[in-house]
């Protein structure tokens, strides 16, 4: 805002950038009206031609402060007393070409003097609060569909929902790093990049600018599915998704839609250290417009991949990496599962344990002993929560125990502990507040812990 470009950029010719992405590129005056247009017409059929982008750096001023509290300190007085508005310098130009523009500009101030009355004349006219609310986001379809079912693992799972759903709709392309021969990096893309020629789509180490691809993309009616490599990086991608993704059908008042999917691998467990083993998605919790899935089993891994597919509004899609291998049932081709919903297990009256994605797997298989007197409740969506199945549950059974990977602080834990209420007994096991080691050892103390699951239960359970 207030910087001077030769303070803040290396080359006082930024166009020449462009040779460097083999993009072909131009410097033009951009006070000059007619060269600009030259300049963009001629961009265009070079982009048309050749279908690659054109750089065009317009060298222009801005006459005015980047806000209204900009009092423009930082120039000098003389600088902005030496540039003239481009608007003025055209007419003048077309002026001594013999062009009569009282006519033209005439219209011109009665579209202005129209406009403005009649935003003047709306400037109290609100959006109610309901159908202000339902720009939020799309209603989820309710698809719910089960079928047989075969053996496979949470990697299988995930790969034969891909494939269907490239194979059901030409509009989705897979984008992510190293996805094509080396099979993405936990292995779940495989051979898809043969079956699917020029449907998956790898990229450079930028997180971020093929994520904002994505967005565009989704906008203008594709169905992206994005691959990162580790869920960590999802703090690159957060202003694309949060800023952009998720709030475009709100700005747009319902005309625009971004319907794309972000898979991240999250979790520790691997001894790949701090950067590499994070559960990241309280990060996105409290995200208005963003949908946050994350499965916990082979079965649920297909069927909310493929419901998730079905969603116009952006999808953050969860894969704990310690699942990859673990095996179950996978559905078939016609198996759904809908998002927003909770999937219960057994009818115990002795303990609700609440969870999703790894460590509710971790539960179950912990308390397999003790699971005639329990109910898992698998959460399958932590946003938006299925609070219903939630207090319909707890006044059945006023006993809860939810398990989580993250540490506590903001998640998905506190959360539901608010809505459970207070006429309940609630205790909640998690990961340890502190960074991944790469010790193994150390990493397990930092980790979810199998013994504090079980521990937590026998307290509860009466």
């Amino acid at each position: 805002m207030s910087a001077a470009s030769e303070r803040m950029v290396s080359t006082p010719e930024i166009y020449k950038r462009a040779a460097g992405y083999s993009v072909g590129s131009e410097r033009v005056d951009g006070n000059d009206v007619v060269a600009v247009k030259e300049a963009v017409s001629k961009a265009r059929s070079y982009i048309i031609k050749n279908h690659r982008p054109y750089l065009i750096e317009a060298d222009t001023y801005r006459q005015c402060g980047h806000s209204r509290s900009d009092r423009m300190v930082y120039r000098p007085a003389e600088e902005a007393s030496a540039i003239k508005d481009p608007l003025l310098v055209l007419r003048e130009r077309l002026i001594c070409m013999g062009c009569d523009l009282g006519g033209v500009e005439a219209e011109a101030r009665k579209t202005i003097d129209d406009a403005l009355g009649k935003a003047l004349s709306l400037k109290d006219d609100i959006l109610g609060f309901d159908e202000l609310s339902s720009y939020v986001a799309t209603p989820v379809p309710c698809v719910e569909s089960k079928g047989t079912v075969h053996a496979g693992t949470f990697r299988d799972a995930l790969r034969e929902a891909l494939s269907e759903i490239l194979e059901s709709d030409g509009s989705v392309y897979l984008i992510g790093e190293d996805i094509g021969k080396y099979g993405g990096c936990f292995g779940v893309t495989g051979d898809l990049w043969m079956r699917y020629p020029g449907r998956l789509l790898e990229t450079p180490v930028s997180e971020e600018t093929f994520t904002g691809m994505a967005v565009g993309a989704a906008a203008s009616g594709l169905r992206p599915i994005v691959e990162i490599m580790y869920g960590d990086f999802s703090t690159l991608v957060s202003d694309p998704v949060i800023n952009h993704a998720a709030k475009l059908r709100f700005m747009s008042a319902g005309n625009l839609h971004c319907p794309m999917i972000l898979r991240a691998p999250m979790g520790g467990g691997t001894g790949h250290g701090a950067q590499h083993s994070q559960s990241l998605e309280s990060l996105f919790l409290g995200i208005p417009g963003l949908t946050i899935v994350a499965p916990s089993d082979p079965y649920s891994a297909k069927a909310l991949l493929k419901g998730a597919a079905l969603s116009q509004d952006p999808v953050l899609f969860l894969e704990h990496k310690l699942l990859y291998p673990e095996l179950g049932d996978i559905g078939d081709d016609g198996t759904y599962m809908a998002l927003g919903r909770c999937r219960v297990e057994g009818d115990g009256d002795g303990l609700l344990v609440i969870g999703y994605s790894h460590a509710f797997a971790l539960a179950k298989k912990v308390l397999g002993p003790l699971s005639e007197r329990i109910t898992f409740i698998d959460l399958c969506t932590i946003q938006p929560l299925d609070t219903e199945t939630l207090r319909r549950e707890i006044k059945r059974v006023p006993r809860a125990l939810i398990v989580q990977d993250p540490p506590l602080g903001g998640s998905v834990a506190d959360t539901v502990r608010t809505v459970l209420g207070d006429n309940c007994s609630v205790r909640i096991v998690s990961g340890r507040a502190m960074p991944v080691p790469v010790s193994r050892k150390l990493e397990e103390y930092v980790l979810l812990s199998p013994s504090s699951i079980l521990e937590e239960a026998l307290n509860l359970i009466p």
